[in-house]
């Protein structure tokens, strides 16, 4: 009698903590060029970043831009700041319709995986210690958004929170 006391009473614990588990709900209608620049700020990294002007050509050596993806921006490092040194930093927002987030993440890890495979050597040999941040870059997905970091662990870890945290303010 005992055991099923118990047992009865875990599952109606385990019952409403699920219960009380609220999804996040993301902001459809997020300007990305201000999601991005709030996750870029959130860096601290005293390096600055300049917006790719056409998305679509810079990513075609490994994709072709979908129709479904309403709108994108990438940004890479614009000029070396003192002491920062040369750097791979890269990170991309894309606002997709419909339910197709899944797709561009796949289409995005694979364009992060063969520009790994492709570029390892170089950076092997002429910069070391940028290799980790290209094959350790994630993808994530928040709502209808898709956004990729090519950044060190922490600083990946800042420009996802802050990404997110824009992303639920409505």
């Amino acid at each position: 009698m005992k055991k099923i006391f118990v047992t009865f009473l875990a599952l109606v614990m385990l019952f409403s903590l699920v219960s009380c588990q609220r999804p996040e709900r993301y902001n459809d209608d997020a300007d990305i060029d201000v999601v991005i620049q709030k996750g870029l700020a959130a860096l601290n990294d005293g390096i600055e970043y300049a917006e790719v002007e056409d998305e679509e050509f810079y990513l075609s050596d490994f994709f072709t831009m979908p129709e479904w993806v309403d709108d994108a921006e990438i940004f890479t490092v614009k000029t070396q700041a003192a002491g920062v040194g040369y750097n791979i930093n890269e990170v991309g927002i894309f606002e997709i319709e419909g339910k197709h987030t899944s797709e561009m993440q796949n289409k995005l890890r694979s364009y992060l995986s063969e520009s790994y495979e492709t570029n390892k050597d170089w950076y092997d040999s002429y910069m070391p210690e940028e290799t980790p941040k290209l094959r350790d870059a994630e993808v994530k997905v928040f709502g209808n958004y898709v956004v990729y970091a090519i950044l060190s662990k922490d600083d990946r870890a800042t420009f996802f929170n802050a990404v997110q945290e824009e992303l639920l303010k409505k």
